[in-house]
């Protein structure tokens, strides 16, 4: 998906989307040419409900996990292994996600009552029953009015009808019409995406569970309410009496809701949290062509205000793919050469490796690699800013980027043992989309036409040496 209103779609920038499963679901019946539904599975005493459990989870009875080719869990493809198809009489499912996100926009408690309020279970589920005395508000009683029926199936043909009334679309002058709730947009969107017919389970790699001779352990806030929605599912066929339209709607949508409470406790508890897996295991692992270390007055004359000079041990790592490419063509290396080469001379210095290094930054524009320098927190504009790198220090001891004196007033940075962080841009499309982040393009103030911002203020340092100088030279 591309936001084209931003010209990024050359860029080709990965954001989020909202699935339709109905296509999810073709694309797997066309791969796999099989289809399991879950609800064909037959659970009818105890035993087949625990038979069931097994089939959606996957056990773990040890401390170490097999690594065998073919067994290694980590590696085994991540699929669907069931799918929820709509009950007999039921043509409709709600997207999980989109459920989420209107429920928090539709859900209220109210105050004479003190009771929760779902609008979309009162319209999706026909058995569902308001609070003794509650009224309803203005919003809400023109839904009533618009004679919007309850029940899945009906709901879904008013559903635009339902939104609108809600989130209060407001005509202005002009003709433009904006709408209240950022929601409206995005549902309609994928308003596509709304309604569908099959929902995926989760695959047996998420319901992990370990156990041993006197104990099973598992994380409850996910697998409990997905397993209990399968039970409600596999349920409808032990019923004595045949359910009534109504009560087969009504069962349906308490089987959508646990799916789509699964997913916010997911969300919630797994992989949005502050310990959770977005942070931990994505936002917090090492970023790739990146370092971090301690910055240093760069001290040689005539070094360009905006570049830096990487420490030896850093390029090593950074360059590699580079530097690699290099030893292979040119010098005849294996890739195992290459990598006992990189190892030994990490922290050593070697005069063929040194002339590599001159002769790859020379090659790019100005004679020196793109990078952006960053020093958290990002608090101002000036807290990243693209400054390629030109240099390779040759002493393998030193540990530091060296960057100019001119360059710190935008990070608000000293050399007290400030450290900042240097990611590589390998790409020449990355390069043109970070060059306006040049230090330069700081130098005028957002917010004061035609006026210098503090950017482009003299370091303290410079200023001390101008003031010595003149006081040194003066007449």
């Amino acid at each position: 998906m591309y936001f084209d209103q931003y010209g990024l779609e050359k860029f080709n920038c990965i954001v989020g989307e909202i699935i339709n499963h109905d296509e999810l679901f073709e694309e797997e019946r066309k791969r796999t040419g099989k289809i399991t539904y879950i609800n064909d599975i037959q659970v009818m005493t105890d035993q087949d409900a625990l038979n069931l459990r097994d089939r959606l989870t996957i056990k773990y009875t040890g401390d170490i996990i097999d690594i065998t080719e073919g067994s290694n869990p980590v590696e085994q493809p991540v699929e669907i292994d069931y799918w929820i198809r709509t009950p007999d009489g039921v043509d409709w499912f709600m997207n999980p996600i989109i459920k989420l996100m209107l429920d928090r926009k539709t859900t209220f408690r109210d105050k004479t009552t003190k009771t929760t309020i779902s609008l979309l279970s009162y319209f999706c589920d026909p058995n569902y029953r308001l609070p003794v005395g509650y009224v309803p508000e203005k919003r809400f009683k023109k839904l009533l009015d618009a004679g919007i029926p309850r029940g899945i199936n009906e709901f879904e043909k008013r559903f635009d009808e339902f939104m609108e009334i809600w989130f209060g679309i407001k005509n202005r002058r002009g003709g433009y019409r904006t709408y209240q709730e950022p929601i409206y947009d995005l549902v309609l969107k994928y308003r596509d995406c709304v309604f569908v017919k099959h929902l995926p389970m989760y695959s047996r790699h998420v319901f992990a569970i370990e156990a041993n001779d006197s104990y099973e352990s598992m994380d409850k806030s996910v697998i409990t309410f997905a397993l209990d929605a399968v039970q409600t599912l596999t349920s409808l066929g032990m019923e004595i009496k045949p359910l009534t339209a109504k009560a087969m709607q009504s069962k349906s949508w308490k089987v959508n809701t646990l799916m789509a409470n699964s997913v916010g406790s997911f969300l919630e508890k797994v992989f949005l949290k502050k310990e959770g897996m977005l942070r931990k295991s994505i936002c917090g692992t090492p970023a790739s062509f990146n370092t971090r270390c301690v910055i240093a007055s760069e001290q040689r004359s005539n070094r360009h205000y905006q570049h830096l000079t990487i420490p030896w041990s850093v390029a090593m790592v950074v360059f590699g793919i580079e530097i690699g490419g290099i030893l292979i063509r040119e010098y005849g290396y294996t890739v195992t050469d290459v990598f006992n080469m990189r190892s030994e001379y990490a922290r050593k210095f070697d005069p063929t490796l040194n002339d590599m290094f001159k002769d790859f930054l020379a090659a790019h524009d100005g004679g020196a690699k793109p990078a952006v320098f960053h020093r958290p927190p990002t608090m101002e504009r000036g807290s990243h800013q693209y400054m390629p790198i030109d240099g390779v220090n040759d002493d393998p001891r030193v540990m530091v980027i060296f960057m100019h004196n001119l360059s710190t007033k935008p990070f608000n940075a000293d050399f007290d043992g400030d450290e900042m962080t240097c990611t590589i841009l390998h790409d020449k499309k990355m390069a043109a989309l970070f060059e306006p982040l040049s230090v330069h393009y700081g130098a005028m103030d957002l917010n004061n036409p035609l006026e210098l911002s503090g950017n482009a203020a003299i370091p303290k340092a410079h200023a001390m040496k101008l003031e010595r100088f003149l006081n040194r030279h003066k007449r």
